[in-house]
């Protein structure tokens, strides 16, 4: 890689930080769309964030009738 290439590729990145981080809000979205956070705003697992585990559900007992 050239060193014009370099300081191509970190023209980039600063105007894609200036851009997102212009609010917080836009920082928030940003992080979502680039899967970075989920959509409630929590860590995506990917990145160190917990999974959601599906809530568990016991088996119900058989009820045997006494007839």
């Amino acid at each position: 890689m050239t060193d014009a290439q370099r300081q191509a590729i970190k023209r980039i990145i600063q105007r894609h930080t200036a851009v997102n981080t212009t609010s917080r809000a836009v920082a928030r979205a940003a992080l979502v769309r680039e899967g970075i956070h989920t959509a409630d705003g929590r860590l995506a697992p990917e990145y160190g964030g917990r999974t959601v585990a599906a809530p568990s559900v016991k088996p119900r007992k058989a009820s045997i009738s006494r007839s």
